[in-house]
């Protein structure tokens, strides 16, 4: 099999909830984004993803976010 490379896509945060959990004393949050891939229609999607305290205010509903998706499946992402 051939691993594809992941699709950039700046995606917008719909939402933010915190899971109550921490990694490192780091919250972990699930993140409803809209996934914007060119030449695709958006979709809805959550990851759940430690985000650091020092970029939590950029981590807001409305935010245009870099992120990597999974050309395989398109619900499997990464933000960042």
């Amino acid at each position: 099999t051939t691993q594809l490379d992941p699709l950039l896509s700046p995606s917008v945060i719909k939402a933010l909830r915190d899971t109550g959990m921490q990694v490192n004393y780091q919250p972990q949050f699930d993140i409803d984004m809209e996934i914007r891939i060119e030449g695709r229609e958006p979709y809805d999607a959550t990851v759940r993803q430690v985000v650091a305290m020092s970029v939590l205010p950029q981590f807001q509903p409305g935010a245009t976010m870099p992120v990597h998706v999974d050309p395989a499946d398109p619900t499997s992402f990464m933000i960042g």
